[in-house]
């Protein structure tokens, strides 16, 4: 089939969809992350040029109609001087019990990553990072803490994966020495010792952190590779932008991937799995900045809407909503 072809009946399938919530500020937003964690669930942070914003969005479906729609309360502000690559929230972040936390690491601009730690005690003060990890020379392009909370993985363009260990304040534990620069890294949600990261030229790695032995290796034939998540909800499965080809491999069978389907003739820069469903993902690219909506038992995509402008895309834990920041408005889709 030509990639023509492909293109024509992606573009057939348009439509557009209005966000179902919208939120305004008074600046750009740069990238944005809920947690996804089930305790923390309702938190998201809001990254801004010069801010870090801590807020709790409920949704009227889990809160037994109590309140209208949607309500948006912010928690805290922290300041940042560097703009923001990526946001990881600990699990150890909680404000539905006692003592309160709120937990996250964000990789900066500046080569840094910045760790934030508050109590909550007091809303308007103003709260530096608990924390500042050096040691990468270049961009770190992605970060992420593992399930426990014991490890905290980054990749970066300087060829290298880092593990920090974060029971002993973010000493540098491994270092994983990449081919090309490493642009994404996530773990496995029921092995918190495996990590995998995702190269630009297209090579998904495993590694085993404990011995720091290689586990096993992925290829995509198209590359650059911006962006990689591994299904929340079924561990046997990985997803990969990788140019404007939408990859998912199948991990027992990992000799060629399970579906490959050009789905941004332009690019991707996005793709996520929703957390409920290994079958189901979405995706944001290139061209004007289209948000897209796959299913692996359908053909082809659909096509939820075009932006002028976006940053960031991050998925509710447990409802079926994707939000993405579009200049100073934070949109919400309900795509149940």
């Amino acid at each position: 089939m030509s990639s023509s072809y492909i293109i024509d009946k992606l573009q057939s399938s348009t439509t557009t969809e209005a966000p179902a919530h919208i939120f305004e500020f008074d600046k750009q937003i740069i990238n944005l992350e809920f947690s996804p964690y089930l305790w923390s669930h309702d938190l998201i942070c809001i990254a801004f040029i010069d801010k870090l914003r801590v807020a709790v969005i409920k949704f009227q479906e889990e809160n037994d109609g109590q309140i209208e729609e949607v309500e948006y309360t912010k928690l805290q502000d922290f300041p940042c001087n560097s703009r923001v690559h990526s946001i990881s929230w600990s699990p150890e972040a909680n404000i539905r019990s006692a003592p309160k936390c709120i937990l996250f690491a964000c990789s900066m601009e500046d080569f840094k990553i910045n760790v934030y730690n508050s109590k909550l005690t007091n809303s308007d003060q103003e709260i530096l990072p608990s924390k500042v990890v050096c040691g990468h020379v270049n961009y770190v392009n992605d970060i992420a803490y593992n399930t426990t909370g014991e490890y905290l993985a980054s990749a970066s363009d300087d060829l290298t994966c880092r593990i920090w260990l974060v029971t002993n304040n973010y000493e540098e534990m491994r270092k994983f020495y990449l081919r090309s620069p490493g642009v994404a890294v996530k773990w496995h949600q029921n092995n918190s010792g495996q990590v995998m990261v995702g190269e630009k030229y297209g090579s998904v790695l495993f590694y085993n952190v404990t011995t720091g032995n290689a586990i096993m290796s992925l290829r995509s034939q198209a590359s650059p590779l911006l962006s990689l998540d591994w299904s929340p909800s079924d561990s046997s499965y990985v997803s990969a932008m990788c140019g404007g080809n939408l990859v998912i491999w199948y991990i027992p069978n990992p000799s060629s991937p399970f579906y490959e389907q050009l789905v941004h003739p332009e690019g991707g820069f996005h793709v996520k799995f929703l957390p409920l469903s290994e079958q189901k993902l979405v995706s944001l690219g290139a061209p004007d900045n289209t948000l897209k909506l796959f299913s692996t038992t359908k053909r082809y995509p659909q096509t939820i809407t075009t932006l002028k402008l976006a940053h960031g895309l991050t998925c509710h834990h447990h409802l079926p909503y994707i939000c993405v920041g579009v200049d100073n408005l934070m949109y919400i889709w309900n795509i149940s």
